[in-house]
């Protein structure tokens, strides 16, 4: 009889092991895949609300990438778009692509830079669902393979706080909220 238990505990432990390894259920597919090419987003920090901006409404190339109260500003758009490759480039308001300042640093900036400058490591980004809500996601840097994501910097609630690559973390100033404008 002991044995018998023994080996239900065993199937029962390989079993639930084997589900939270299964592949995406469909309901689940459809809530990742919530971004559309072409379309223009807000992304807005799960930390503090605030949107992605380009600081000072600046056109400049260099021009760093902030959080900053949400004002429906053109600086707070970004237009997605799938690349060839899969990942995604993220254009601003200026014509200009967001790209890693420096792709081997943890804690480099995120910035807007012109497109003749744009390679697809410092400018393509992985957008990977996070699973808490259908429109919530992680924006990946995959070009280098420290596993670094958009991250405001040092979990701040402040207007101004840059937008940095740093390793994978579980806190909420790594995951943002993709909202679609006209």
């Amino acid at each position: 009889m002991r044995s018998r238990s023994k080996a239900w505990h065993v199937l029962t432990v390989l079993g639930l092991a084997a589900a939270a390894m299964a592949p995406l259920t469909a309901a689940q597919a459809a809530q990742a895949a919530q971004v559309e090419n072409g379309a223009t987003y807000e992304i807005r920090s799960q930390a503090s609300g605030k949107c992605l901006d380009v600081k000072d409404a600046s056109q400049e190339s260099g021009a760093p990438i902030i959080q900053y109260t949400c004002n429906g500003g053109p600086n707070q758009r970004f237009v997605l778009s799938q690349e060839a490759n899969g990942y995604w480039s993220f254009q601003t308001f200026a014509h200009k692509f967001l790209a890693v300042k420096d792709l081997d640093l943890d804690g480099s900036a995120i910035h807007q830079i012109d497109q003749s400058d744009a390679t697809e490591a410092t400018s393509t980004f992985d957008i990977v669902w996070d699973g808490a809500a259908a429109d919530v996601y992680r924006i990946g840097v995959p070009a280098n393979d420290a596993n670094r994501f958009f991250d405001v910097k040092d979990g701040s609630q402040a207007d101004g706080a840059p937008i940095i690559q740093y390793p994978r973390t579980e806190g909420a100033n790594q995951q943002f909220k993709m909202v679609e404008v006209a």
